[in-house]
């Protein structure tokens, strides 16, 4: 088995498969622990059940979220007994991908991958280092990878947000330590204050192309009205990262032949929130569980994994869509909505409930 990518989706994967028994390559381009734009806030259908420990990682835990519009009063949606928790994204890859080669993966990071063939017997990979060959092949190289065109899947749906996040030490006085805030006065998305112990992370999102080139102002503003006072506000507001976020689209297959796309490389965000963890990490026990029943020969390939995927998270993440439709269209009497006890109730079970994935050999309604 060969797994491109030691983030999330590609490490758990891995893990996975070489708990399982499988030989496993896995190959990273970049160094293992690298920084990476990201929210960092696992939600509870990201970190239950998680498959190695996170206790020591988490630097603050969020038990309600804070939803507003611009200045107007706050409605607190709590969580309960599930609460998000906030890591920082190059020890939690880290955990996971350390933990991969522990369990028996071949581990390759700073490989970069050149070129892929995949055909019915297995695929082979050429990287800057060898050339490789396996029984099936994992893509989770992210968002801008561009290993996709080596698989003979249809072109890739163009459904994406833009995002800028900067993450740095800072005071928050206004703000609450133990919530999550988000702020839907973006049009066509929203601005986010994520708690990390000393530090917090920021960032604003949007759908919306003609917003985009407007995110670097619109973040310092949001900064500005959060009273968030980062040490060196200039320097460290220059220093916000980019990134794409290719979001859920229903009609996108993720599997061809022996090879298949997980987490960002798969398009499996939340079309609302822009949550990717979760979906990156089921993505990757489903493509593992997929993987192994073909090499047992109870698969010729991995068109299960695709039917998993849809059977376990797609009427969520159509749900997702739907309301993501409603608030950006209606921000201000979504969240006027939000203050009735129902409405609230309903949120917090959209944030927090798990995907449900089917063993490989069930069958879905695509």
């Amino acid at each position: 088995m060969i797994v491109v990518g030691a983030g999330p989706a590609g490490g758990i994967a891995a893990l996975r498969l070489s708990r399982a028994g499988a030989r496993v390559l896995l190959l990273d381009k970049q160094a293992l622990g690298r920084d990476k734009p990201c929210g960092g806030g696992l939600t509870p259908r990201a970190w239950m059940d998680f498959e190695v420990p996170l206790d020591d990682l988490v630097v603050a835990r969020a038990g309600a979220v804070d939803v507003r519009r611009g200045s107007a009063a706050a409605v607190s949606i709590g969580l309960g007994t599930r609460p998000v928790l906030m890591v920082r994204r190059r020890d939690f890859d880290r955990r996971i991908a350390t933990a991969a080669g522990e369990a028996g993966a071949d581990l390759h990071d700073r490989e970069a991958v050149t070129g892929i063939d995949v055909d019915a017997r297995g695929v082979r990979v050429t990287s800057n280092r060898g050339v490789y060959h396996g029984s099936v092949l994992l893509i989770a190289s992210g968002a801008e990878g561009s290993l996709r065109a080596g698989i003979p899947l249809p072109a890739p749906a163009t459904n994406s947000a833009v995002a800028l996040e900067v993450e740095a030490p800072a005071r928050a006085d206004q703000l609450h330590a133990d919530r999550v805030l988000f702020d839907y006065s973006i049009s066509g998305g929203y601005a986010w204050a994520f708690p990390k112990g000393d530090a917090w992370n920021v960032g604003v999102v949007t759908v919306r192309r003609d917003i985009a080139p407007r995110l670097r102002a619109l973040l310092g503003a949001f900064v500005e009205a959060t009273g968030i006072e980062f040490a060196q506000r200039q320097r460290t507001l220059a220093a916000a990262q980019g990134r794409r976020i290719p979001l859920h689209d229903p009609r996108s297959r993720r599997a061809a032949g022996r090879a298949a796309l997980l987490g960002d490389a798969a398009g499996l965000a939340d079309p609302f929130f822009g949550e990717g963890i979760a979906q990156a990490a089921a993505s990757g026990r489903a493509a593992a569980a997929t993987a192994m029943s073909v090499l047992r020969g109870e698969q010729a390939d991995m068109t299960a994994y695709d039917m998993a995927l849809q059977l376990g998270m797609g009427a969520h993440l159509r749900r997702m869509a739907w309301i993501a439709r409603a608030v950006y269209a209606m921000p201000r009497l979504a969240v006027r909505a939000l203050s009735l006890a129902p409405a609230r109730a309903v949120a917090g079970r959209l944030a927090t409930e798990p995907f449900r994935l089917a063993p490989p050999h069930r069958r879905a309604t695509l």
